[in-house]
């Protein structure tokens, strides 16, 4: 008599590959154009522009595929959702600049784990003053700071050093 429920082994190794085609599939928004074969634009000047402009949007999250066809040269166009976001932000006011504050040996520059000694050691509205920010401030900066986790410059700190920017 044949078993009709699949084994552990089968519903783990069918899991894992669901999982695995998750993780492989792009989803986005995918437009194709047909390329017109047309003479004044040759076909290699068409695959180095092509490749040019998807050089310029790499970062982005658009990719371009040129494709041959039997009906002609089809051009993909895809856009990442989760890239969508970051490409709408406006990135808009002025950016952040480095906060100094002065301790015994000198000035020193604000980073995450500093700024956090510094709570534990003069209390949150200590710190602040230190600083030179509202409490308030200085809890905003740090959460935009953990949230974007911008390391820190080899130059502020030993190479392997894993502090955020403040």
């Amino acid at each position: 008599m044949k078993n009709f429920y699949p084994t552990k082994e089968e519903i783990r190794k069918r899991r894992a590959a669901e999982r695995k085609e998750l993780l492989t599939k792009e989803r986005g928004l995918a437009c194709c154009f047909l390329l017109s074969e047309d003479p004044a634009y040759p076909v290699e000047d068409q695959e180095r522009d092509v490749a040019r402009i998807a050089k310029e949007l790499s970062g982005t999250g658009v990719t371009l595929e040129l494709t041959k066809t039997d009906r002609g040269r089809i051009l993909k166009l895809t856009v990442r959702e989760n890239n969508l976001k970051n490409l709408k932000t406006r990135h808009a006011g002025r950016p952040l600049e480095d906060i100094w504050y002065q301790t015994d040996e000198g000035e020193e520059k604000a980073t995450v784990k500093k700024v956090r000694g510094l709570i534990t050691a003069y209390g949150a509205i200590g710190a602040a003053k230190v600083l030179g920010l509202s409490k308030a401030g200085m809890y905003k900066r740090l959460s935009t700071a953990e949230q974007t986790k911008r390391p820190c410059m080899p130059s502020d700190h030993p190479i392997g050093n894993d502090d955020l920017r403040f």
